[in-house]
């Protein structure tokens, strides 16, 4: 049976890195995060790919219906998008950054599953989207809706060429 977490009020620390979390009780190093739903979650699926040295990417449908429940049980309202390219990720996230509701929320989710390379996450054309970008999208300056407020970002995507390199050694051996 489902625990009920709504009588619970969820914060956030902000404390430095170098200070204990459990410690950091004074109200200016935690977020407010109890508003009914928390905020949004935005979930960005990339399983197929138009380029041929981005395998299809078997199984994220999985990860997709585990999200969901997680983020119904966290109290988020949830949006799945699936297969776009890097242009089209960056103007969904744009998109999303500007809707009005963020200022009735307390939080933001953005889960990126696709594939990746050191400091991107690719689209499915095969073009890479910097985090960096991603982070200018959703700063203070840019996403005023969530101005101060916590947005969490989350990427599942291999950061390297190694396991590529071997993987097709392996099949160029066959």
């Amino acid at each position: 049976m489902p625990i009920d977490v709504t009588p619970y009020r969820v914060w956030f620390s902000a404390a430095p890195e170098n200070q204990d979390r459990r410690a950091a009780k004074c109200p200016e190093n935690e977020y407010k995060n109890d508003s009914e739903p928390r905020g949004r979650a935005l979930i960005i699926n990339n399983k197929t790919f138009s380029v041929d040295w981005l395998p299809e990417r078997d199984g994220t449908e999985v990860d997709v219906v585990a999200l969901r429940e997680l983020f119904r049980y966290l109290h988020y309202e949830t949006d799945v998008i699936s297969n776009l390219t890097a242009n089209e990720m960056k103007e969904e996230i744009e998109q999303e950054s500007q809707r009005d509701d963020h200022k009735i929320y307390d939080s933001f989710i953005l889960f990126l599953l696709s594939h990746g390379t050191k400091g991107a996450v690719y689209g499915t054309d095969g073009y890479p989207l910097p985090f960096k970008d991603i982070k200018a999208i959703l700063n203070n300056r840019n996403c005023l809706g969530l101005s101060g407020k916590p947005k969490m970002i989350f990427i599942q995507a291999c950061q390297g060429s190694k396991l590529w390199n071997v993987l097709h050694k392996l099949e160029y051996l066959r």
